[in-house]
């Protein structure tokens, strides 16, 4: 499904209610995408964000922390991730979320996160 995501450095790391999103997250604090799983449906992404977007300039806008900071001290549903995603977790009944990620854009590859 996401093979051209293969060229990319990447990681995962997983993410369960109780833990603390900060200390488990390994993601760079470079650019690039993430994705989000939950651990019952295994390879049906339920989320997909990037660290920066092309603005009307053409110039590429990239998110303080890159994917790191994205993914830990970003918003998502009106509150931050630390907070929203064991929320929704418990509301789901989801026990775990695999988080993926991708480095798009560093000093040898400039493809655009978004």
């Amino acid at each position: 499904m996401f093979d051209e995501l293969k060229k990319y450095k990447n990681g995962a790391f997983s993410f369960k209610i109780g833990e603390c999103l900060n200390d488990i997250c390994d993601a760079p604090k470079t650019h690039g995408v993430y994705i989000v799983y939950a651990s019952r449906k295994k390879n049906k992404p339920i989320y997909i964000g990037c660290s920066g977007k092309m603005q009307k300039n053409w110039e590429i806008k990239h998110h303080n922390d890159g994917l790191y900071g994205r993914i830990c001290q970003g918003k998502q549903f009106d509150t931050s991730r630390k907070k929203s995603w064991p929320m929704k977790m418990r509301d789901q009944n989801i026990d775990e979320l695999q988080i993926h990620w991708y480095v798009t854009f560093d000093e040898k590859i400039t493809d655009i996160p978004a």
